[in-house]
């Protein structure tokens, strides 16, 4: 089924001007881990980490439950009403703080989608009074991910590679949300 700007219905998506967020369906995770290429999705769609986010959503229990706000979505691309990447959370917030992940396909980087998607669901976390920041971690040397974290507002919080994994980002909620 393919997606078009007018059937965005508010309650199960979010929208921005060139992409809608919806929620993972059971048969994209399935497809996922079946290896699957349904019409709907982009050539390059998935990526290696998609498959991995789907491995956390089939295995990860109900806290992963696709059906919750703070689940996986599917970015759309309004124009071709393909799906070209995933963002979402890592699973409910703990203690007020949500952990972002995001990943655009290939063909559609450099194009603004990552910091649009970003920026279109760090301000629905926002929304809900009991999320107090949002987080997010990058491979130490993905530049490109680093730069649409900052550009949405966000903080490194680490300096160290030699001291972790991953260089961790932060944003506080806003004073006036």
């Amino acid at each position: 089924m393919q997606i078009s700007p007018g059937d965005l219905d508010p309650t199960i998506g979010v929208g921005t001007e060139r992409l809608i967020l919806r929620p993972m369906t059971a048969s994209d995770v399935a497809a996922l881990l079946a290896g699957a290429h349904p019409v709907e999705w982009a050539e390059d769609f998935p990526q290696p980490s998609d498959v991995d986010t789907a491995r956390m959503l089939e295995y990860g229990g109900g806290a992963f439950d696709v059906s919750t706000a703070f689940g996986q979505l599917a970015i759309v691309e309004r124009q071709s009403g393909l799906v070209v990447g995933l963002i979402g959370f890592e699973g409910p917030p703990i203690d007020g703080v949500g952990e972002l992940i995001c990943s655009v396909c290939p063909s559609r980087r450099n194009q603004g989608y990552a910091t649009e998607a970003t920026t279109a669901l760090v301000d629905f976390a926002f929304s809900f009074p009991e999320i107090g920041a949002v987080q997010a971690s990058t491979p130490w040397d993905d530049e490109a991910a680093q730069r649409v974290l900052l550009k949405c507002g966000f903080t490194a919080e680490d300096d160290d590679a030699d001291e972790t994994f991953e260089r961790g980002y932060r944003r506080e909620r806003p004073a006036t949300v």
